[in-house]
């Protein structure tokens, strides 16, 4: 014969359950944000990396034409 259970039991068990659930999730909140922290970090370096090529990119355009105009007053 299966054992009845008292609802003192069950409300027991049910709140005990809650805890874990919510335990769980904090630390899975607490995964996450570091996760997003450690996201942002890499997107603020690889941001900070493109705007050092584009300024390269830019000095190395600068050249380009400084070296037209020279060559074309030369040969003028």
């Amino acid at each position: 014969m299966p054992k009845k259970l008292k609802l003192e039991d069950i409300q027991k068990e049910l709140r005990e359950g809650f805890k874990n659930i919510h335990s769980e999730m904090a630390a899975i909140r607490r995964e996450l944000r570091d996760d997003l922290r450690h996201v942002r970090k890499d997107i603020l370096a690889i941001h900070s990396d493109l705007i050092q090529h584009d300024e390269r990119a830019d000095k190395m355009l600068e050249s380009i034409r400084e070296a037209e105009i020279l060559k074309k007053s030369r040969t003028v």
